[in-house]
């Protein structure tokens, strides 16, 4: 318990020192130099690349993702889990509008944009652009299967981690978003994540009568 209150108190506290950083526009210049360095590598084959990566932080492939999840636990019988976990999806969905609407960032120019694949009907269409959604949700289900399901496994955790480098990365590359806003998704993802923690109990019974048991 001590280590979720340590991850809840680091990744709550500089998620709003980056918030109040963006908020008052200390980052901007710095947010501009990465992505116009990272735009110097643009080439069609890598935005096809990119652009189908983004995808799985998308709404709609987080949303698949989360029915699979419950459709697990309902099978295992672990409804308070799964109950907890549709109750923290609807929390991140808030967090990022509220994060959205009074940080007021602007998304990167058209000069920018390198994303190939322009659809989706359940993102939040807002102007501004910290959070990335894309970032908080992608953190969040990955983070809830490496921390909940796969029981803090070394090998998930690189891959995780390597998941999140790729989303990030992909997210400024295609000019969805300044590297900031990513930080922040990050960041909130976790902050969520722990908060999830926090309010579950490590070690509980239900249905069959089984524990189930998670680290983080």
């Amino acid at each position: 318990m001590k280590k979720i209150n340590s991850v809840l108190l680091i990744s709550g506290l500089s998620y709003l020192a980056i918030y109040l950083l963006v908020y008052n526009k200390f980052l901007a210049k710095f947010d501009y130099y990465i992505t116009k360095t990272i735009n110097l590598i643009a080439n069609p084959s890598l935005n096809y690349i990119l652009s189908f990566l983004s995808l799985f932080g998308s709404a709609e492939f987080c949303l698949a993702i989360s029915f699979i999840i419950l459709f697990f636990l309902y099978k295992r019988r672990k409804i308070k889990l799964a109950s907890y976990y549709i109750f923290f999806s609807l929390f991140l969905f808030f967090f990022e509008c509220i994060g959205k609407s009074f940080s007021q960032q602007p998304r990167p120019p058209l000069e920018f944009d390198h994303n190939m694949f322009k659809f989706g009907i359940l993102h939040i269409k807002a102007p501004y652009s910290f959070p990335s959604g894309h970032m908080l949700k992608f953190t969040f289900v990955l983070g809830f299967i490496y921390y909940f399901l796969l029981n803090n496994v070394k090998f998930y955790k690189i891959l995780f981690l390597i998941s999140i480098i790729i989303m990030a990365f992909s997210r400024v590359y295609l000019g969805a978003h300044w590297i900031s806003d990513t930080i922040g998704g990050f960041l909130g993802g976790i902050f969520v994540l722990a908060l999830f923690a926090k309010f579950y109990s490590p070690t509980f019974k239900e249905g069959s009568g089984k524990s189930f048991r998670y680290k983080l």
